[in-house]
Order: structure tokens, then sequence, then C-alpha cells
């Protein structure tokens, strides 16, 4: 088993509503589901413990394509945290748990499929705040320098808020008149594609 998978956790009540982990793990919270369970990332603490319980997990487990959609979202975050603000406008909606799944697959897959529209950078923080961490790198969206606010990726997979001196930017690009294409910092200059130059 991986050290981490995709379950619906039973909220607990104890003075606040809070998911129940499963045996030997601990949790990311990501999305509330159908009443009374929270869509979670479980990370594996205690292999032996979980492998000795697990049937009592099984029935939570996610679907096979929803596994897939999440593990494609953890390499592009932005699609998480996006997913995440999207299915908060039908939480009271109280969908059972074969409704959510498959609305929670069809968005998240779109928001996959958009990345390419998304304007998203990693930059690193400038500031220690309650979602930053200084020197870390995080996804920065729909902002600029001179806007008023960006918004972030968490690492919870939250869409934060701020503003831009949050972050430190790059310099702009100067455009050379001697280097007609621009190319990648390190990278050798291209050959022509020629038969005895293919591409690999």
């Amino acid at each position: 088993m991986e050290h981490y998978f995709f379950a619906y956790c039973p909220l607990t009540y104890d003075g606040d509503f809070y998911p129940e982990a499963p045996p030997g793990c601990g949790l990311t919270p990501l999305i509330p589901a159908s009443p009374g369970l929270l869509l979670c990332i479980c990370h594996v603490l205690d292999q032996l413990q979980l492998d000795s319980e697990f049937e009592s997990v099984r029935p939570y487990l996610v679907g096979e394509r929803l596994h897939r959609l999440l593990q494609s979202a953890l390499r592009w975050p932005p699609a998480l945290a996006l997913a995440r603000l999207r299915s908060a406008e039908w939480e009271e909606e109280q969908l059972g748990l074969d409704p959510f799944e498959e609305r929670i697959t069809h968005l998240l897959q779109q928001c996959l499929e958009r990345q390419n529209r998304m304007p998203a950078q990693l930059l690193p923080a400038r500031a220690n705040l309650a979602d930053l961490n200084r020197g870390e790198y995080y996804w920065v969206l729909q902002g600029t320098p001179e806007s008023k606010w960006v918004r972030f990726v968490s690492a919870d997979f939250r869409l934060c808020e701020g503003p831009p001196d949050l972050f430190s930017w790059p310099a702009p690009l100067k455009a050379s008149p001697k280097t007609p294409a621009a190319r990648l910092e390190g990278m050798p200059p291209q050959a022509p594609n020629t038969p005895g130059n293919a591409v690999k």
C-alpha cells in the first residue's frame, strides 16, 4: 500500500466536529462529502495497525477513477484547491455518497483539464504566517506584483488570499535582439531537427 490513500472519514463530535482517522493514520481533510463524512488524505503512520483493521476501512475508500484524479491533483495542487472551493457551492444539497463522488470526480477532472488556462507560478514566501513558511514555494494564482491581492494554495490545499508582497517575484524577462528564440536557462541551444539529429 502507498504511504497515503484517499477515504471518506466519519465525523466525530467532541465540542466540535472533526474527522475520525482510520487506524494507524493521520489526516489532511479535503472536502465535506455526504452528511457525516469528509473526504481526506489518509497518511499511513503505522502500517501494521492499519493492515490489522483494514477491512473496517475498505467501505470508505474512494472509487478508482476519483483516486486517480486525486493523485493527479496532488501533482498540480491548484486543481485540488479550486475543486475544494467550488464544491462548497453544493454543500447544502446534502448529497448521498454516490452522487457526491460522481460530482466531485467531474469537477476535479474539469479543474485538471483547464489548468493550461490558469495563470499560475511557484513563488517563494517572504514571511512566516499561518498559511506560509518563509522560503518555501507556493502556487500563486490570478495575480501580479502590481495586484492588490493574489490567491495562493496553502500546504493543506486551500485557496487563500493575500497581498503580493508576501512572495518574491521574478524580475521581468528582457528580450535580447541577439536572441531570437527564448530557451530554458541552463539548456544547450537546440540543434536543427534533421534526420541525423532527431528529437529523442
